[in-house]
């Protein structure tokens, strides 16, 4: 079955809908190639992690995500739980265009490793 078939006649929820347009407007002010060189230390999935807890606490603050805006990422602590929830759903969705732009073009990598380690391999 096709996917044209699959999805033929459905509706974007609300929740797709709102995590779209958050994934949209995260790719106004970063490209996926941009995520691609900031974020090769898990980054957005470790954000995505924190932002969907149901309780924020004070020490959650302070898991800036490495190098991340410090105050960008208290405000994003701060916001109401849905908020959070909708910016880690578009975040994993950034993760993932993150590694299919990397096999897009063809580089390997061992997701066990971080990046940093890659880097002094080469």
């Amino acid at each position: 079955m096709s996917k044209k078939n699959l999805f033929e006649g459905m509706e974007l929820t609300d929740g797709m809908s709102l995590v779209l347009f958050e994934r949209m407007k995260q790719l106004l002010t970063v490209s996926i190639e941009e995520d691609k060189s900031r974020n090769g230390s898990f980054q957005l999935i470790q954000a995505s992690q924190v932002l969907s807890k149901l309780k924020m606490t004070i020490s959650d603050e302070f898991e800036i995500p490495f190098g991340w805006n410090e105050d960008a990422w208290v405000k994003l602590c701060r916001k109401a739980y849905k908020e959070r929830v909708i910016v880690a759903a578009a975040l994993l969705i950034a993760e993932i265009d993150r590694v299919a732009l990397m096999e897009a073009k063809g580089e390997k990598w061992d997701p066990t490793k971080k990046e940093e380690s890659k880097k002094q391999e080469s």
